[in-house]
């Protein structure tokens, strides 16, 4: 029985290679410039649905992916499959740092926040799409096993919807009540 990880390997062509290129820039430097757009797009039309995205989705990335993630990895000390030690190498508390894919809960911690934020199916089917483009492209890569693409999008998932979660409710506690009382 062949690993997802292998078998994404075998079937490697050109057209693959430039979508993986494509797509692993949204689990780093694009899903910033993402929540970059969303605050501009909050101030510039006073969208505070866009500002509270901005707002989440940094939130989500900076605990996800600035502090849970990287803990992870570090402890862990997974071998990545491009060193060819095999998917149960583990040297934790060393420079390994496979699992859980940084990248991956990057794109997810950010997808699962503009999901939260819109009821419309198809923002989450784009946001959620790209995310797993993104751990597409990183078993692509041979940067990750599967399992570690499915930890970081678990991780990004679980972190970006309690930040929407925990948010929602203060935003509503500290909104003025304008009305008649009758």
């Amino acid at each position: 029985e062949k690993s997802l990880q292998k078998e994404t390997q075998e079937h490697r062509n050109k057209t693959k290679d430039n979508l993986a290129r494509a797509f692993q820039p949204f689990g780093a430097e694009y899903s910033l410039g993402i929540l970059g757009a969303f605050e501009l797009e909050g101030y510039a039309f006073n969208d505070e649905t866009a500002k509270a995205v901005a707002h989440d989705g940094i939130s989500s990335s900076l605990i996800a992916s600035g502090l849970i993630t990287p803990s992870l990895k570090f402890i862990v000390g997974r071998s990545r499959p491009n060193k060819e030690k095999g998917d149960h190498h583990f040297k934790p508390f060393s420079s390994d740092a496979s699992f859980p894919s940084g990248h991956v809960t990057q794109a997810f911690a950010v997808a699962s926040v503009i999901a939260d934020h819109y009821d419309s199916w198809w923002v989450k089917a784009v946001s959620y799409g790209t995310a797993s483009m993104v751990g597409y492209a990183r078993m692509e890569q041979n940067a990750h096993f599967a399992s570690d693409v499915l930890a970081g999008a678990l991780i990004g998932t679980f972190v970006g919807r309690s930040i929407v979660s925990f948010n929602k409710q203060k935003r509503y506690e500290i909104e003025p009540f304008i009305g008649t009382d009758t």
